[in-house]
């Protein structure tokens, strides 16, 4: 990128002299400041996480499925507890797959802790589960509920992944500028705010 430090202005008419120069920060191209690219606001991180082998999850995910199933092929409504014999030891793809808990989240947060000491404040989105391991009075992290964010509480309790991330704008306090990670991201290596995020008209292109 070509850049000016200096730039030049008018010349009086009364002046002898021949050339007169003012000093600024700005570049060439786009009329950026460069200063903007030596600070940043806060950036918090937002985790979705769920617990896919916690029996009550799963009983509830699969009631709504029935549920969802039943209102569009017009079937009699399933009733609260009937479908529990179906969920205990079952096994498909859907629900132990995609939803299995192998404390993934633990490990991400290390490596955003060792890697990423920069970010401002972090916050797990889950419908109210909480892992025994995870310290809850840390000032830097904060658990948010989906009911928290779903301003329309009839589309709750929620499974879907989409709709979830739709409404993490949502969260109290989350700062103007967020990463959203799920739980099986991790960092391998330093990462600075400028790997994210620039304040230009030009996009960050990672070259491998």
């Amino acid at each position: 990128m070509a850049t000016s430090s200096q730039t030049r202005a008018p010349l009086p008419p009364d002046s002898s002299v021949l050339c007169e120069w003012e000093p600024i920060d700005r570049s060439n191209i786009g009329h950026v400041k460069s200063s903007d690219f030596l600070s940043y606001g806060p950036i918090d991180v937002v985790y979705t996480w769920v617990n896919g082998t916690d029996p009550r999850w799963r009983k509830e995910k699969e009631f709504w499925h029935k549920h969802w199933i039943a209102s569009l092929t017009g079937q009699p409504l399933p009733v609260w507890g009937e479908q529990e014999a179906d969920v205990k030891g079952k096994d498909d793809s859907n629900s132990d797959n995609r939803f299995r808990d192998n404390e993934e989240l633990r490990y991400s947060l290390r490596s955003l802790e060792k890697y990423a000491p920069w970010v401002h404040h972090i916050y797990v989105v889950t419908d109210g589960q909480i892992p025994a391991w995870l310290d809850i009075e840390s000032p830097k992290l904060t658990i948010v509920k989906h009911e928290t964010i779903f301003a329309n509480k009839s589309h709750l309790p929620v499974f879907s992944s989409p709709a979830i991330e739709w409404n993490l704008d949502n969260i109290p306090g989350l700062s103007e500028m967020f990463l959203y990670f799920n739980d099986d991201v991790f960092l391998g290596s330093p990462v600075r705010p400028e790997d994210f995020h620039v304040t230009s008209i030009w996009v960050t292109v990672d070259v491998t």
